[in-house]
Protein backbone atom coordinates (compact mmCIF):
# COMPACT_ATOMS: atom_id res chain seq x y z
CA UNK A 1 0.00 0.00 0.00
CA UNK A 2 1.34 3.60 -0.61
CA UNK A 3 1.34 6.49 1.34
CA UNK A 4 -1.99 6.01 3.26
CA UNK A 5 -2.60 4.08 6.00
CA UNK A 6 -4.95 4.37 8.81
CA UNK A 7 -5.82 0.72 9.66
CA UNK A 8 -4.75 -0.92 12.56
CA UNK A 9 -4.00 -4.68 13.05
CA UNK A 10 -6.85 -4.82 16.10
CA UNK A 11 -9.31 -3.61 13.65
CA UNK A 12 -8.19 -6.55 11.23
CA UNK A 13 -8.45 -9.01 14.41
CA UNK A 14 -12.15 -7.87 14.98
CA UNK A 15 -13.08 -8.19 10.78
CA UNK A 16 -11.82 -11.85 11.07
CA UNK A 17 -13.42 -12.56 14.65
CA UNK A 18 -16.67 -11.29 12.68
CA UNK A 19 -15.98 -13.70 9.73
CA UNK A 20 -15.10 -16.62 12.14
CA UNK A 21 -18.43 -16.05 13.71
CA UNK A 22 -20.48 -14.64 11.34
CA UNK A 23 -20.37 -17.11 7.94
CA UNK A 24 -20.38 -15.36 5.05
CA UNK A 25 -22.99 -17.61 3.75
CA UNK A 26 -25.55 -15.76 5.74
CA UNK A 27 -25.60 -12.70 3.49
CA UNK A 28 -26.64 -14.62 0.66
CA UNK A 29 -30.33 -15.39 2.44
CA UNK A 30 -33.16 -13.15 2.12
CA UNK A 31 -33.23 -10.31 4.63
CA UNK A 32 -29.88 -11.19 6.07
CA UNK A 33 -28.73 -8.04 6.46
CA UNK A 34 -30.27 -6.93 9.15
CA UNK A 35 -28.52 -5.46 12.37
CA UNK A 36 -26.78 -8.41 14.35
CA UNK A 37 -26.98 -10.69 11.22
CA UNK A 38 -24.90 -8.60 8.21
CA UNK A 39 -25.96 -5.69 9.11
CA UNK A 40 -22.62 -3.15 9.85
CA UNK A 41 -20.04 -6.42 9.08
CA UNK A 42 -18.67 -7.50 5.75
CA UNK A 43 -20.20 -9.59 3.11
CA UNK A 44 -19.54 -10.62 -0.05
CA UNK A 45 -21.74 -8.17 -2.78
CA UNK A 46 -24.95 -8.76 -4.14
CA UNK A 47 -25.52 -5.15 -5.65
CA UNK A 48 -24.08 -4.56 -8.83
CA UNK A 49 -24.77 -0.67 -7.54
CA UNK A 50 -21.72 -0.57 -6.04
CA UNK A 51 -19.46 -0.37 -9.06
CA UNK A 52 -20.97 2.41 -9.78
CA UNK A 53 -18.33 5.53 -10.98
CA UNK A 54 -17.10 7.03 -7.98
CA UNK A 55 -18.36 5.03 -5.81
CA UNK A 56 -16.20 5.38 -2.32
CA UNK A 57 -14.45 2.11 -1.93
CA UNK A 58 -11.65 0.59 0.20
CA UNK A 59 -8.85 -1.36 -0.18
CA UNK A 60 -6.53 -3.17 2.89
CA UNK A 61 -3.01 -5.20 2.67
CA UNK A 62 0.00 -5.57 3.92
CA UNK A 63 1.80 -4.36 1.10
CA UNK A 64 5.07 -2.54 0.75
CA UNK A 65 4.64 1.28 1.68
CA UNK A 66 7.59 2.85 0.11
CA UNK A 67 8.77 3.22 -3.50
CA UNK A 68 10.16 0.40 -3.81
CA UNK A 69 10.25 -3.34 -3.77
CA UNK A 70 13.02 -4.69 -1.83
CA UNK A 71 11.57 -3.12 1.54
CA UNK A 72 9.89 -5.23 3.92
CA UNK A 73 5.91 -6.03 3.96
CA UNK A 74 4.18 -3.34 6.58
CA UNK A 75 3.83 -4.68 9.62
CA UNK A 76 0.44 -2.63 10.86
CA UNK A 77 -2.00 -3.24 8.36
CA UNK A 78 -3.01 -0.79 5.59
CA UNK A 79 -5.77 0.72 4.37
CA UNK A 80 -6.70 3.36 1.52
CA UNK A 81 -9.99 4.95 0.69
CA UNK A 82 -10.44 5.75 -2.46
CA UNK A 83 -12.93 5.31 -5.75
CA UNK A 84 -14.32 3.39 -8.14
CA UNK A 85 -13.10 4.87 -11.34
CA UNK A 86 -14.66 5.64 -15.10
CA UNK A 87 -14.52 2.59 -17.41
CA UNK A 88 -13.70 3.80 -20.32
CA UNK A 89 -11.03 5.82 -19.35
CA UNK A 90 -9.77 3.06 -17.84
CA UNK A 91 -9.68 0.49 -20.52
CA UNK A 92 -8.13 3.35 -22.53
CA UNK A 93 -5.12 3.60 -20.61
CA UNK A 94 -4.59 0.11 -20.27
CA UNK A 95 -4.96 -0.07 -24.23
CA UNK A 96 -2.29 3.15 -24.53
CA UNK A 97 0.00 0.94 -22.07
CA UNK A 98 1.67 -2.00 -24.00
CA UNK A 99 0.43 -4.90 -21.56
CA UNK A 100 2.65 -8.03 -22.65
CA UNK A 101 6.00 -4.90 -22.13
CA UNK A 102 4.54 -4.92 -18.39
CA UNK A 103 3.60 -8.44 -17.23
CA UNK A 104 4.67 -10.58 -19.70
CA UNK A 105 1.50 -11.05 -20.94
CA UNK A 106 -0.17 -12.19 -24.42
CA UNK A 107 -2.57 -9.99 -26.35
CA UNK A 108 -5.23 -8.80 -23.98
CA UNK A 109 -8.84 -8.14 -24.86
CA UNK A 110 -9.90 -4.95 -22.81
CA UNK A 111 -13.39 -5.65 -23.40
CA UNK A 112 -13.36 -9.43 -22.11
CA UNK A 113 -11.39 -8.19 -19.17
CA UNK A 114 -13.50 -5.42 -17.96
CA UNK A 115 -16.40 -7.84 -17.34
CA UNK A 116 -14.05 -10.05 -14.60
CA UNK A 117 -11.95 -7.02 -12.98
CA UNK A 118 -13.16 -3.54 -11.26
CA UNK A 119 -11.33 -0.93 -11.68
CA UNK A 120 -10.22 1.83 -9.11
CA UNK A 121 -8.35 5.23 -8.66
CA UNK A 122 -7.01 7.52 -6.21
CA UNK A 123 -8.08 11.21 -7.74
CA UNK A 124 -5.40 13.09 -6.46
CA UNK A 125 -2.92 10.19 -7.58
CA UNK A 126 -1.25 10.09 -4.04
CA UNK A 127 -1.78 6.29 -3.41
CA UNK A 128 -1.98 2.97 -4.87
CA UNK A 129 -1.66 -0.60 -4.07
CA UNK A 130 1.35 -2.22 -4.14
CA UNK A 131 3.64 -5.16 -3.94
CA UNK A 132 1.94 -7.38 -1.20
CA UNK A 133 -1.43 -6.05 -1.42
CA UNK A 134 -2.34 -8.68 -3.90
CA UNK A 135 -5.14 -10.75 -2.90
CA UNK A 136 -6.41 -8.29 -0.36
CA UNK A 137 -9.91 -7.17 -0.03
CA UNK A 138 -11.61 -3.99 -1.33
CA UNK A 139 -14.72 -3.24 0.28
CA UNK A 140 -17.74 -0.65 -0.38
CA UNK A 141 -20.19 0.31 1.96
CA UNK A 142 -23.97 -0.36 1.46
CA UNK A 143 -26.15 1.18 4.06
CA UNK A 144 -25.28 0.06 7.22
CA UNK A 145 -23.50 -3.22 5.36
CA UNK A 146 -19.97 -3.41 4.56
CA UNK A 147 -19.83 -5.78 1.62
CA UNK A 148 -16.43 -6.97 -0.06
CA UNK A 149 -16.98 -6.24 -3.80
CA UNK A 150 -13.13 -7.23 -5.12
CA UNK A 151 -10.02 -8.91 -4.59
CA UNK A 152 -6.48 -7.16 -5.27
CA UNK A 153 -5.22 -8.36 -9.01
CA UNK A 154 -2.75 -5.76 -10.67
CA UNK A 155 -1.63 -2.74 -11.46
CA UNK A 156 1.42 -0.83 -12.94
CA UNK A 157 4.38 -1.93 -12.27
CA UNK A 158 6.21 0.98 -11.59
CA UNK A 159 5.12 2.18 -7.75
CA UNK A 160 5.59 5.85 -8.43
CA UNK A 161 3.00 5.39 -11.07
CA UNK A 162 -0.29 6.03 -8.66
CA UNK A 163 -2.69 5.44 -11.36
CA UNK A 164 -5.60 3.02 -12.13
CA UNK A 165 -5.43 -0.41 -10.06
CA UNK A 166 -7.44 -3.74 -11.04
CA UNK A 167 -9.60 -5.59 -9.02
CA UNK A 168 -11.71 -9.27 -9.19
CA UNK A 169 -14.88 -8.39 -9.27
CA UNK A 170 -16.78 -10.40 -6.89
CA UNK A 171 -20.27 -9.89 -8.12
CA UNK A 172 -19.37 -11.44 -11.42
CA UNK A 173 -18.63 -14.97 -9.40
CA UNK A 174 -21.28 -14.52 -7.28
CA UNK A 175 -22.99 -17.32 -8.14
CA UNK A 176 -20.04 -19.71 -8.27
CA UNK A 177 -19.13 -18.31 -4.97
CA UNK A 178 -22.63 -18.85 -3.20
CA UNK A 179 -22.78 -22.26 -5.19
CA UNK A 180 -18.65 -23.48 -3.39
CA UNK A 181 -20.13 -22.33 0.09
CA UNK A 182 -23.11 -24.17 0.30
CA UNK A 183 -20.76 -26.98 -0.81
CA UNK A 184 -18.38 -26.65 1.80
CA UNK A 185 -19.72 -29.65 4.10
CA UNK A 186 -19.12 -31.82 1.43
CA UNK A 187 -16.95 -35.02 2.17
CA UNK A 188 -14.88 -34.89 -1.95
CA UNK A 189 -14.72 -32.26 -4.36
CA UNK A 190 -13.37 -32.18 -7.80
CA UNK A 191 -10.28 -29.79 -8.04
CA UNK A 192 -8.19 -28.69 -11.68
CA UNK A 193 -4.65 -29.46 -11.06
CA UNK A 194 -3.28 -26.67 -12.67
CA UNK A 195 -5.27 -24.62 -10.41
CA UNK A 196 -6.49 -22.75 -13.65
CA UNK A 197 -9.51 -23.68 -16.67
CA UNK A 198 -7.91 -26.43 -17.35
CA UNK A 199 -5.86 -29.48 -16.53
CA UNK A 200 -5.82 -32.96 -14.83
CA UNK A 201 -9.33 -33.55 -12.76
CA UNK A 202 -8.61 -34.73 -8.96
CA UNK A 203 -10.59 -35.97 -6.35
CA UNK A 204 -9.92 -34.14 -2.91
CA UNK A 205 -11.46 -35.29 0.39
CA UNK A 206 -11.61 -33.88 4.18
CA UNK A 207 -8.33 -36.32 5.18
CA UNK A 208 -6.34 -34.92 2.73
CA UNK A 209 -6.31 -37.33 0.14
CA UNK A 210 -5.59 -36.30 -3.47
CA UNK A 211 -7.09 -39.21 -6.40
CA UNK A 212 -7.73 -39.07 -9.98
CA UNK A 213 -10.13 -40.28 -12.42
CA UNK A 214 -9.45 -43.03 -15.54
CA UNK A 215 -10.95 -40.87 -18.36
CA UNK A 216 -12.54 -44.78 -19.61
CA UNK A 217 -16.07 -43.70 -20.25
CA UNK A 218 -15.47 -40.47 -20.42
CA UNK A 219 -18.13 -37.93 -23.18
CA UNK A 220 -19.44 -34.54 -22.99
CA UNK A 221 -21.95 -34.84 -20.60
CA UNK A 222 -19.50 -35.63 -18.07
CA UNK A 223 -16.61 -32.78 -19.34
CA UNK A 224 -19.49 -30.17 -19.03
CA UNK A 225 -20.57 -31.05 -15.94
CA UNK A 226 -16.86 -30.86 -14.48
CA UNK A 227 -16.39 -27.32 -16.16
CA UNK A 228 -19.85 -26.30 -15.09
CA UNK A 229 -18.95 -27.03 -11.37
CA UNK A 230 -15.79 -25.24 -12.03
CA UNK A 231 -17.97 -22.14 -13.04
CA UNK A 232 -17.84 -22.71 -16.74
CA UNK A 233 -20.26 -23.54 -19.28
CA UNK A 234 -18.45 -25.89 -20.90
CA UNK A 235 -15.48 -28.30 -21.93
CA UNK A 236 -13.61 -30.68 -23.79
CA UNK A 237 -11.03 -33.52 -23.32
CA UNK A 238 -7.56 -32.80 -22.94
CA UNK A 239 -4.28 -34.36 -23.27
CA UNK A 240 -2.99 -35.41 -19.94
CA UNK A 241 -0.16 -35.05 -21.29
CA UNK A 242 0.46 -31.75 -21.18
CA UNK A 243 -0.31 -30.84 -17.53
CA UNK A 244 1.80 -33.88 -16.17
CA UNK A 245 5.33 -33.06 -14.73
CA UNK A 246 8.41 -33.18 -16.63
CA UNK A 247 9.61 -36.66 -15.99
CA UNK A 248 6.49 -38.06 -16.66
CA UNK A 249 6.48 -37.06 -20.52
CA UNK A 250 9.69 -38.23 -21.09
CA UNK A 251 9.67 -41.97 -22.62
CA UNK A 252 12.99 -42.41 -21.68
CA UNK A 253 13.14 -42.84 -17.65
CA UNK A 254 14.40 -44.07 -15.11
CA UNK A 255 12.15 -44.89 -11.93
CA UNK A 256 8.92 -42.53 -11.43
CA UNK A 257 10.04 -40.10 -9.01
CA UNK A 258 7.37 -37.39 -9.52
CA UNK A 259 4.09 -37.12 -7.35
CA UNK A 260 1.51 -37.87 -9.49
CA UNK A 261 -1.84 -38.83 -7.70
CA UNK A 262 -3.10 -42.05 -7.87
CA UNK A 263 -6.33 -43.37 -9.23
CA UNK A 264 -9.36 -43.28 -7.23
CA UNK A 265 -12.08 -43.64 -9.90
CA UNK A 266 -13.29 -45.18 -13.35
CA UNK A 267 -16.45 -44.97 -15.41
CA UNK A 268 -17.71 -41.23 -14.82
CA UNK A 269 -21.42 -41.11 -15.98
CA UNK A 270 -23.23 -38.03 -15.90
CA UNK A 271 -26.41 -36.19 -17.27
CA UNK A 272 -26.80 -33.84 -19.60
CA UNK A 273 -27.81 -31.17 -16.54
CA UNK A 274 -25.36 -32.20 -14.11
CA UNK A 275 -23.43 -29.53 -11.96
CA UNK A 276 -22.19 -31.12 -9.33
CA UNK A 277 -20.43 -34.26 -10.03
CA UNK A 278 -19.95 -35.74 -6.57
CA UNK A 279 -23.53 -35.28 -5.78
CA UNK A 280 -25.11 -35.52 -9.22
CA UNK A 281 -23.04 -38.04 -11.38
CA UNK A 282 -22.14 -41.50 -11.16
CA UNK A 283 -18.26 -43.42 -10.55
CA UNK A 284 -16.49 -46.41 -9.69
CA UNK A 285 -14.25 -46.89 -7.09
CA UNK A 286 -11.15 -48.06 -9.20
CA UNK A 287 -10.42 -50.45 -6.57
CA UNK A 288 -13.65 -51.89 -7.76
CA UNK A 289 -13.06 -51.97 -11.33
CA UNK A 290 -11.78 -54.99 -13.23
CA UNK A 291 -10.33 -52.98 -15.80
CA UNK A 292 -7.26 -51.21 -15.57
CA UNK A 293 -5.81 -47.66 -15.97
CA UNK A 294 -2.16 -46.67 -17.61
CA UNK A 295 -0.33 -43.76 -17.27
CA UNK A 296 -1.59 -41.17 -19.55
CA UNK A 297 -5.36 -42.09 -18.78
CA UNK A 298 -5.92 -39.56 -16.46
CA UNK A 299 -9.09 -37.29 -17.39
CA UNK A 300 -7.62 -34.10 -17.98
CA UNK A 301 -10.22 -30.99 -19.31
CA UNK A 302 -10.45 -27.55 -20.67
CA UNK A 303 -12.79 -25.65 -19.63
CA UNK A 304 -14.43 -22.25 -21.32
CA UNK A 305 -17.55 -20.59 -21.62
CA UNK A 306 -17.21 -20.12 -24.83
CA UNK A 307 -15.48 -23.23 -28.00
CA UNK A 308 -13.92 -20.59 -29.99
CA UNK A 309 -12.87 -16.74 -29.58
CA UNK A 310 -11.05 -14.56 -31.83
CA UNK A 311 -11.28 -11.11 -31.85
CA UNK A 312 -8.68 -8.22 -33.75
CA UNK A 313 -7.95 -5.20 -31.06
CA UNK A 314 -5.63 -3.07 -32.27
CA UNK A 315 -4.68 -1.45 -35.08
CA UNK A 316 -2.41 0.96 -36.46
CA UNK A 317 -1.50 2.16 -39.91
CA UNK A 318 1.46 3.90 -40.66
CA UNK A 319 1.76 5.79 -44.03
CA UNK A 320 4.23 8.05 -45.88
CA UNK A 321 3.13 10.14 -48.66
CA UNK A 322 4.37 9.27 -52.36
CA UNK A 323 5.81 12.13 -54.33
CA UNK A 324 4.24 12.54 -57.39
CA UNK A 325 1.46 9.99 -56.54
CA UNK A 326 -2.10 10.46 -55.02
CA UNK A 327 -1.47 7.34 -52.87
CA UNK A 328 0.81 6.58 -49.95
CA UNK A 329 2.86 3.68 -48.94
CA UNK A 330 3.37 2.28 -45.51
CA UNK A 331 2.63 -0.11 -43.19
CA UNK A 332 -0.39 -1.77 -40.83
CA UNK A 333 0.24 -3.36 -37.53
CA UNK A 334 -2.40 -5.20 -35.52
CA UNK A 335 -2.69 -7.40 -32.84
CA UNK A 336 -4.97 -10.36 -32.16
CA UNK A 337 -6.75 -12.54 -29.72
CA UNK A 338 -7.42 -16.09 -29.98
CA UNK A 339 -8.26 -18.58 -28.27
CA UNK A 340 -9.95 -22.11 -28.10
CA UNK A 341 -11.38 -23.47 -24.92
CA UNK A 342 -10.09 -20.80 -23.09
CA UNK A 343 -6.33 -21.39 -24.47
CA UNK A 344 -4.31 -19.04 -25.97
CA UNK A 345 -3.28 -20.19 -29.64
CA UNK A 346 0.28 -20.24 -30.91
CA UNK A 347 -0.43 -17.34 -32.95
CA UNK A 348 2.54 -17.71 -35.19
CA UNK A 349 1.64 -21.76 -36.41
CA UNK A 350 -2.37 -21.47 -35.92
CA UNK A 351 -3.65 -18.22 -37.38
CA UNK A 352 -3.16 -16.27 -40.32
CA UNK A 353 -4.07 -12.84 -40.67
CA UNK A 354 -4.20 -10.70 -44.14
CA UNK A 355 -4.49 -7.42 -44.96
CA UNK A 356 -7.38 -5.92 -47.55
CA UNK A 357 -8.85 -2.99 -48.94
CA UNK A 358 -12.51 -2.01 -49.24
CA UNK A 359 -13.53 -0.77 -52.75
CA UNK A 360 -16.80 -0.12 -54.73
CA UNK A 361 -16.57 -3.45 -55.98
CA UNK A 362 -15.84 -4.98 -52.32
CA UNK A 363 -12.66 -6.62 -50.72
CA UNK A 364 -9.42 -6.22 -52.36
CA UNK A 365 -6.52 -8.64 -51.06
CA UNK A 366 -3.19 -6.87 -49.93
CA UNK A 367 -1.62 -9.20 -48.51
CA UNK A 368 -2.91 -12.82 -47.36
CA UNK A 369 -0.34 -13.56 -45.10
CA UNK A 370 0.69 -10.97 -42.99
CA UNK A 371 4.18 -11.93 -41.15
CA UNK A 372 3.92 -12.17 -37.07
CA UNK A 373 6.35 -10.61 -35.11
CA UNK A 374 6.96 -12.19 -31.89
CA UNK A 375 8.71 -9.62 -29.99
CA UNK A 376 5.75 -7.01 -30.63
CA UNK A 377 3.08 -9.76 -30.48
CA UNK A 378 1.57 -8.14 -33.94
CA UNK A 379 0.84 -9.31 -37.47
CA UNK A 380 2.56 -6.21 -40.01
CA UNK A 381 1.97 -6.18 -43.70
CA UNK A 382 3.17 -2.92 -46.03
CA UNK A 383 1.26 -1.75 -48.55
CA UNK A 384 2.56 0.53 -52.00
CA UNK A 385 1.65 2.85 -54.20
CA UNK A 386 0.49 0.42 -56.62
CA UNK A 387 -2.51 -0.98 -54.24
CA UNK A 388 -3.84 1.96 -54.57
CA UNK A 389 -4.39 3.43 -50.63
CA UNK A 390 -5.33 7.49 -50.25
Amino acid sequence: MRKFWRCSALSYTRLQRIADKRRGIDCFEEGSNSKGRCGEYHCITKDDSLYDEGTTVTVIGWGVNEDSEDLPLADTLQELEYEIADETGCKQFWEENNLEEVFGLNAINIEAMAEVTVCTIDPDREATAWKGDSGGPLFARNGETISQIGVVSWGSDDPKDRNFNMFMNLYHYVGWIKDAMERANEDSWLELYTGKSHGMVVVYNKMGHVKTICNDNVGKNEVNAICRERGYAMGTLANVKDYLPGDMRRKRRKKQDVDVPPYGYTNLKCDSEAAHVMSDCKMDKYEDSEVPCFDGQQLAVKCADEVWSFKMFYIWPQTRRVRGSDYVRGRVNCMVHAQKYGIDLDLKSHVQVGLVKRGQEGLDEIDAHMKYRKTTNTYVAKFRPADEIK
